[in-house]
């Protein structure tokens, strides 16, 4: 265990290192630039902190999160791959699904540091705009609606950025899936059986202002379960396909 999260923090320092992480905190501020337009350009609905909030999340885990997941994971294999280092690495006693996983792990921890980015922001902007509803108790709900909702849209795409990652190059189709996959679940969000749909589990599960619906929160719970099951079971039967 513990040489699992020395690993995966030290996964997590190449991926600052890179340009990556500035694509992923683009990527977080562009929610909440949508959403402010919202705020901005909607003046026919009366803006609180609590709904503000909820259109982060929405417009996160509909057009941003799952296609910037998918490449980041992606991404980090294709740079192991393309300097030469997977072959050096797999030389060793590291196989290629354990550095696929500690890779998968450090990108969790970037959606956590994802998430407060954006909480950092969204109260920042609800402050300068004035939005009610903003004090302590809601400023700490909003973080867990947050990071919640970002951690179910990483398991909800798990599968595709693991399917993805395991080939050279693959993270190019599977990043281009997620933008359909997230940009469909925006479509089907007003329906009924929208609460079965993977990418929208979070906003179920977490959302801004009452508690979740216990048919849905289950509805939402189980469509999480079986793609995080998926992801896992693609990990584990993963293996070096670059040659």
């Amino acid at each position: 265990m513990k040489r699992t999260l020395t690993q995966t923090a030290l996964e997590f320092c190449k991926l600052r290192g890179t340009g990556l992480w500035l694509l992923a905190l683009l990527s977080g501020m562009a929610a909440i630039f949508l959403s402010l337009y919202l705020v901005v350009a909607d003046q026919g609905t009366a803006y609180t902190f609590a709904l503000f909030t909820g259109n982060i999340i929405s417009n996160t885990q509909s057009e941003l999160l799952p296609c910037t997941a998918v490449f980041l994971l992606g991404q980090m294999m294709e740079r192991e791959r393309t300097c030469g280092a997977l072959k050096n690495l797999l030389a060793v006693p590291l196989t290629f699904r354990r550095l696929l996983g500690v890779k998968a792990a450090a990108c969790a921890v970037m959606t956590l540091l994802y998430s407060a980015a954006q909480w950092a922001f969204a109260l920042a902007a609800a402050c300068a705009l004035g939005l009610p509803g903003l004090d302590s108790a809601a400023a700490g709900r909003a973080f867990v609606c947050i990071a919640g909702a970002n951690l179910c849209v990483y398991l909800a795409v798990l599968p595709v950025a693991v399917l993805g990652a395991r080939y050279a190059g693959g993270y190019a189709p599977a990043t281009a899936f997620a933008l359909f996959y997230g940009f469909f679940g925006s479509m089907i969000s007003t329906r009924r059986w929208g609460v079965f749909y993977p990418t929208l589990a979070g906003s179920v599960l977490f959302p801004p202002e009452g508690a979740p619906l216990p048919g849905q929160a289950a509805c939402a719970l189980a469509a999480l379960i079986v793609m995080t099951a998926l992801g896992v079971l693609l990990l584990a039967r993963a293996r070096d396909r670059s040659r």
